[in-house]
């Protein structure tokens, strides 16, 4: 098995490789939290990474494959039939790799738009941070990412290094009730979930406060006569999509 310092090494130039074709490609997923190093600090230890997802702008979906191949990689060509420009599934250096279009269909739907290129190998940490909090079937290293993340970074109306905007969160809540009930059942769950992680009293406290003050924010905007609607309905009707529906597996 590759270790992990070096698969993130191939994630890195990867996306070196696709921006140098002219594709500005940009990592999510495992890949974007290691390389990150959100884990180092609250859990002292670094993020395994499995596979490697990225998006890439929508305009830029159909030259993917012959850029992979050029790079040294392989593309399943059935997946690019089948996943009607959703999902391109490749392998390079030995890796899995999901290569998404922007906007990213995922439980929920994110658009990214300008967003994607903000940094230069990953999404930015509100992007990073929606890509987990809009999951409807979060496993352990799902829940950690979230932690992590919110140990790593600070709360701010802005973007930077290190600074998650909070105005993109309450965005995406405001725009559609069902990202706004995935991310309350997302933050729930840390909250319910924290006393089982190797996380100290005082950083527990930290990201307590944090998810705190996001549910707060989250609730504060006035919301759409649409948004209200589907409130009243709630969870009875079904609020996220299926991720895998539609795609090659």
């Amino acid at each position: 098995m590759i270790p992990t310092d070096e698969r993130a090494d191939i994630a890195m130039a990867l996306i070196t490789g696709l921006n140098r074709e002219g594709i500005e490609g940009r990592l999510f997923g495992g890949a974007a939290f290691a390389i990150a190093c959100y884990w180092d600090g609250v859990f002292r230890r670094s993020r395994r990474i499995k596979d490697i997802d990225l998006v890439v702008p929508a305009g830029a979906y159909k030259g993917i494959p012959s850029i992979i191949r050029k790079l040294g990689g392989a593309v399943d060509r059935a997946a690019v039939l089948l996943n009607e420009g959703r999902l391109i599934r490749a392998s390079f250096r030995g890796i899995l790799v999901d290569i998404y279009s922007d906007p990213l269909f995922l439980n929920q739907e994110i658009a990214l738009g300008a967003r994607l290129t903000l940094e230069e190998y990953c999404l930015a940490p509100a992007d990073l941070l929606a890509t987990k909090l809009q999951i409807n079937a979060h496993t352990e290293r799902d829940a950690r990412d979230i932690v992590a993340l919110l140990s790593a970074c600070e709360l701010v109306d802005s973007d930077g290094i290190r600074m998650a905007n909070i105005r993109r969160i309450v965005e995406l809540c405001s725009r559609t009730w069902n990202f706004y009930y995935a991310s309350k059942r997302s933050l729930a769950l840390i909250t319910n979930v924290m006393g089982e992680f190797d996380v100290g009293e005082a950083e527990s406290r930290l990201i307590f406060k944090k998810v705190s003050y996001l549910l707060s924010e989250i609730e504060r905007p006035p919301k759409s006569m649409l948004w209200k609607c589907r409130a009243v309905i709630g969870p009875r009707m079904r609020w996220y999509s299926d991720i895998d529906a539609g795609l090659a597996r």
